[in-house]
């Protein structure tokens, strides 16, 4: 369940893609339209998912993202609204340690050195996933703040509201946009 862009996931993998009505489990990585559909526009699909009594395997947590000044539905949305229906969800990537874990290893194999926790910065703008997923591991967390949430123009009460949301988050520093150039 999700765009044709997300296939690449399952290369190398012994996952065989078949119809919905031959299918064991869904792997959802997202809407398969996610810049004109909305959840509500999956009912049909869940209930059919429930009736059948398949898990779902959300390839990413995050309910929303921002590209550009829109707000996009993602995978995550999916997986609640499912599991709300009663639906048996199993969630990967942020904030669950299996994630962290990866990408140390890959950033290891890269320096071809151990890595230790001090030495990493995470960079989120989702208080469930981003910042929880940091702050679960004791990482430090770069925090952009024009991500997902509706940020205020007063810096310090949205710190302390992610602080509250995320009582072990460790935010070192925040930033309204991170910007590739």
């Amino acid at each position: 369940l999700g765009p044709e862009r997300d296939v690449s996931i399952f290369h190398g993998l012994h996952v065989e893609r078949v119809p919905l009505e031959q299918a064991g489990a869904v792997i959802c990585t997202g809407l398969f339209h996610d810049d004109r559909e909305t959840p509500n526009d999956y009912e049909t699909l869940l209930q059919e998912m429930l009736s059948r009594k398949l898990p779902m395997i959300c390839a990413n947590p995050d309910k929303i993202v921002r590209k550009g000044s829109r707000l996009l539905y993602c995978a995550g949305s999916l997986a609640e609204r499912y599991a709300a229906m009663g639906g048996e969800v199993s969630m990967a990537g942020k904030p669950y340690a299996p994630i962290y874990d990866l990408a140390r290893r890959k950033a290891e194999a890269a320096r071809g050195m151990q890595v230790a926790t001090g030495d990493i910065l995470a960079i989120g703008d989702g208080p469930e996933t981003d910042i929880k997923g940091a702050a679960d591991q004791g990482i430090a967390c770069l925090y952009v703040t024009g991500g997902v949430r509706d940020h205020t123009s007063d810096m310090e009460a949205e710190l302390t509201h992610i602080q509250e949301l995320v009582p072990k988050a460790r935010i070192v520093a925040a930033v309204p946009e991170l910007v590739w150039s």
